[in-house]
C-alpha cells in the first residue's frame, strides 16, 4: 500500500501537492537484541500512532553542488521522519538478574531515500 504525507505550505498552490511516504513501509513491530559479556537484552517495540514529519533536503548534483530552478531557488525533496509512538517490550538479563518490564515510549523512524512532492489528482 502506497502512504502519502500532506505538509502545510505557504502558498495555494504548493497545496496541490503531496509527498509519498517513504521507500521503505513503516514498521508495525521492531525487534532489537544487544548483548555484552553475560548481560543480554531483547526488545520489542509495538507501534500504536505515527506522525510523519517532512524534512526538506537540498537536491545535490553529481559534483556535491546544489541544483536551482530557473529562479535560482534550491530545489528541494523531502525526508520522511516517522515519530512512532507505541510500547516497549523488554527481556533479558543484567548483572546476572532477570529483567522484565514493559514501557510507553517513541521511536524515530528514516523512511528511506528523500522524495519529490507529486500533484494531487
Amino acid at each position: 500500500m502506497t502512504q502519502f504525507v500532506m505538509i502545510p505550505h505557504l502558498t495555494e498552490d504548493a497545496c496541490k501537492y503531496i509527498i509519498p511516504a517513504g521507500s521503505f513501509p513503516l514498521p508495525m513491530k521492531t525487534n532489537i537484541s544487544a548483548s555484552s559479556g553475560s548481560d543480554s537484552l531483547d526488545i520489542t517495540f509495538d507501534l500504536k500512532h505515527s506522525v510523519p514529519l517532512p524534512v526538506t533536503v537540498p537536491v545535490i548534483d553529481g559534483s556535491g553542488n546544489p541544483v536551482t530552478d530557473a529562479d535560482g531557488n534550491v530545489m528541494v525533496e523531502y525526508r520522511i521522519i516517522w515519530e512512532m509512538i507505541g510500547t516497549y517490550q523488554v527481556e533479558g538479563v543484567i548483572d546476572g538478574k532477570p529483567v522484565s518490564y514493559a514501557a510507553d515510549g517513541f521511536m524515530e523512524y528514516v523512511s528511506g531515500e528523500p522524495v519529490s512532492p507529486v500533484p494531487l489528482s
